[in-house]
C-alpha cells in the first residue's frame, strides 16, 4: 500500500477553530504587563512579533537574571534586543527572576486555555466556524482505506485522535501512557499521529518520564525544570515554542517524532501540507533533504480569499523544496508546476476535504 504523509500547520485547523497564531498572540496582550513587554521587545525584532517571540523574550530575560555574566548565553541579535528592554524602561519589578517567572508561567497557561477551549470534547457534536469537525473524521477514514497515513501536526491539540480514536487504530508511539520511542513500529503502522511541537496533553516527571495523558495536562504541572546542556537548566514545556526550541525539538519525545517525520518524508509517495507558513527552519530542513521531488507528489492546502497565488508563497515553495517552478493556474485557486509534480490548492482545507470525498463517494 502506497504511504501519504500530512503535515498540518496552524491554518489546518482554523477552520475547525483553531486559534491562529494572531489570535493567541492578541489574547495574551491583553495582560498589561505581558503587553508592555511584548511592544519593548518589538524595537529589536525585524521580523513581525507572536507570541513565540513573547516567550523568546521572558525565557531570555529569565536567562539574564540568572547568569553572573549578562551577556554569557547572549548573540549580538538578544542583547540589542535586551539593550532596548532594559534602556527603554521597563520598571525595576521586570527585572527580578520571580516577576517575569510569573509571567511566564501566565503566557504558557492562557495558551494551554484557548487550545482547551476547542480540543478537548468528550463528544463533538456541535460545529464551530459552520463547520461540523465530524468531516475532518471522514476524509481520514476515507483516505486510510487505500493508503497508509502518516499525520504529523505542528499545533498543540490532539483534536484528530480525539475524533476518530474509538473508531480507528490511530497509533501515537504511546505503550500505555508512556511513549515506547520504537521508530519501526511506527513506521510500520497504517494511521499514525504525532505532535511535532509538543501537545498540552504532554507531561513530564523527573522520576516516571514523560507521558500523554487522557487530559489535558493541569495548568500548575505544565512548566517544570528539566535538564538541557551541561550546567543549563531547560524549561519544560509541553509545547514546543520559545527561545529553547531547539533544544526542545532535540529532547524526548519530540526528537522522536523529528526522526519519524524524517522517515516518512522520505518514503512517502505524496505529502499533503495543509496551512503551513514555510516559516520553520526545521521543518523546512526535513522537507528540503528528505522529499523527494522527483517521484513525490506534493500538494500543498491553504486559503487565499481571492484564490491567487502570491509571490511569497511561490518564492517559499521554491526556496524549501529547491526547486525554480513557474505555476499555471489550472482552475479557480488551484495551480500546477510545469510537470504537475506539485499542487497548490488554495480554496483551503475545508474545500479541499469536501472536494476528496465527492470524489471517493462518486
Amino acid at each position: 500500500m502506497k504511504k501519504t504523509t500530512v503535515l498540518l500547520g496552524a491554518g489546518a485547523m482554523i477552520p475547525f477553530g483553531g486559534p491562529s497564531t494572531k489570535v493567541i498572540t492578541e489574547s495574551l496582550l491583553g495582560h498589561k504587563s505581558c503587553e508592555y513587554i511584548y511592544k519593548v521587545v518589538q524595537h529589536g525584532y525585524e521580523e513581525e512579533c507572536n507570541f513565540e517571540s513573547l516567550l523568546s523574550a521572558l525565557e531570555l530575560l529569565l536567562e539574564w537574571n540568572r547568569s553572573n555574566d549578562s551577556t554569557r548565553y547572549l548573540t549580538y541579535r538578544d542583547t540589542n534586543i535586551y539593550r532596548n528592554v532594559f534602556q527603554l524602561g521597563i520598571p525595576f519589578r521586570y527585572h527580578t527572576t520571580n516577576e517575569i517567572w510569573k509571567i511566564y508561567k501566565q503566557v504558557v497557561n492562557n495558551i494551554i486555555e484557548l487550545i482547551k477551549d476547542y480540543d478537548y470534547y468528550p463528544q463533538f457534536t456541535g460545529s464551530w466556524h459552520g463547520k461540523d469537525p465530524s468531516i475532518l473524521a471522514l476524509f481520514i477514514s476515507k483516505f486510510q482505506e487505500n493508503s497508509d497515513l502518516k499525520i504529523y501536526t505542528l499545533n498543540y491539540d490532539r483534536l484528530i485522535p480525539n475524533l476518530i480514536g474509538n473508531h480507528l487504530d490511530i497509533y501515537e508511539g504511546i505503550e500505555g501512557e508512556s511513549f515506547g520511542y520504537n521508530l519501526k513500529k511506527f513506521s510500520n503502522h497504517h494511521l499514525t499521529y504525532f505532535n511535532l511541537h509538543g501537545s498540552i496533553y504532554i507531561d513530564y516527571n523527573p522520576y516516571t518520564g514523560i507521558k500523554l495523558l487522557g487530559r489535558p495536562v493541569e495548568l500548575e504541572n505544565a512548566i517544570k525544570l528539566a535538564g538541557g546542556n551541561p550546567n543549563e537548566q531547560k524549561i519544560f514545556l509541553p509545547i514546543i515554542a520559545g527561545y529553547y526550541k531547539s533544544q526542545r525539538m532535540m529532547s524526548q519525545p519530540f526528537n522522536f517524532g523529528l526522526g519519524a517525520f524524517m522517515c516518512d518524508c522520505d518514503e512517502c509517495e505524496t505529502i499533503i501540507i495543509v496551512g503551513y507558513s514555510f516559516s520553520d527552519p526545521h521543518i523546512n530542513s526535513i522537507l528540503s533533504s528528505f522529499i523527494k521531488k522527483s517521484i513525490t507528489q506534493i500538494i500543498i492546502v491553504d486559503f487565499s480569499s481571492d484564490m491567487l497565488l502570491s509571490i511569497f508563497m511561490k518564492n517559499s515553495i521554491n526556496r524549501v523544496f529547491k526547486t525554480n517552478c513557474d505555476f499555471e493556474k489550472v482552475d479557480e485557486g488551484v495551480y500546477h508546476n510545469t510537470n504537475n509534480s506539485i499542487t497548490i490548492f488554495l480554496k483551503g482545507f475545508v474545500d479541499y476535504i469536501e472536494n476528496y470525498l465527492n470524489n471517493v463517494t462518486r
